[in-house]
């Protein structure tokens, strides 16, 4: 029963907003939910994320994002993160658009709950006006104090498809690394984005 309420909250609450294009006075909602899988002992994590962004203007967005998981381990952990964050997004003509943006946040547990930090670079390639190859995107997060064990390193790559000018479909596979740079998970992303 727990597996199925954290698998249905996770739905509930989740996101790759990375895709959507930042237009002054618009809002995009991304909801998005996949497996992650631990590299060493392939213990399976369903996580569900959700991530809003408003522009500002063109170029530069607010956003907040939260992602919920529970571990498969012994301890069947609940834990969510919630961040703010601001963007900055930069087109280079109709053959790139890179991004970067920094985040404060929340890590919450029944185990555990502290203060972390994020920045993240991506670079989005369109191939046409529907489908967008989200080339490489990276995060890194940690907590301010580093004797939480949260600092990790994160590389994805992905494909978007705009099914209408406000909706798109969106599909991510990633692997992150641990602190000390050792590979720790795979995932895979699938989402769904509204823009209004």
């Amino acid at each position: 029963m727990n597996k199925l309420t954290a698998t249905l909250a996770a739905l509930l609450l989740s996101t790759s907003a990375w895709a959507a294009d930042m237009q002054a006075g618009k809002t995009t909602l991304s909801l998005g939910f996949g497996p992650e899988q631990t590299v060493h002992h392939g213990d399976t994590t369903y996580k569900g994320t959700m991530n809003l962004v408003h522009g500002l203007t063109d170029s530069l967005g607010l956003g907040l994002q939260t992602e919920t998981y529970q571990a498969q381990d012994h301890s069947h952990d609940v834990s969510t993160n919630t961040e703010v964050d601001a963007w900055y997004a930069r087109n280079l003509g109709h053959v790139l658009t890179l991004r970067a943006g920094v985040g404060v946040g929340e890590h919450i547990s029944n185990i555990k709950d502290f203060p972390f930090y994020a920045a993240y670079v991506q670079a989005d390639v369109p191939v046409n006006a529907k489908l967008t190859v989200n080339a490489v995107q990276y995060r890194y997060r940690n907590a301010f104090d580093d004797r939480r064990g949260f600092e990790s390193h994160q590389v994805g790559t992905g494909v978007t498809y705009a099914v209408t000018d406000s909706t798109s479909v969106s599909g991510k596979l990633y692997r992150r690394w641990d602190g000390n740079i050792n590979p720790s998970t795979d995932g895979v992303a699938l989402g769904v984005n509204f823009k209004f």
